[in-house]
């Protein structure tokens, strides 16, 4: 049976850890469609690291502005625009 039930994924970054998230929330939408009486798949929700919330701020900023992820740039941190040095001590 190939599945053809749309299921939103979750998860933002392309890892084993999505794919550990997704893959039973696709189950369960096809044992919902087939009626079944079985249980649910186990979904565990993924770990968001709190210490990784500035960098998506910031990159939220530099794609929004058409530039490349910080990490994709050889940029010292000297060298930030004072908008991303302002967000950055904002949110420490």
């Amino acid at each position: 049976m190939l599945p053809s039930i749309p299921v939103t994924a979750r998860g933002t970054l392309a890892a084993m850890e999505t794919a550990s998230y997704n893959a039973p929330c696709a189950v369960n939408a096809l044992l919902e469609r087939a009626g079944s009486r079985e249980s649910p798949a186990a979904v565990i929700e993924m770990y968001r690291p709190p210490e990784w919330e500035p960098l998506k701020c910031i990159d939220e900023v530099l794609h929004r502005s058409g530039q490349p992820n910080l990490l994709d740039v050889d940029l010292p941190a000297t060298d930030l625009p004072p908008q991303l040095t302002a967000l950055l001590r904002f949110r420490s």
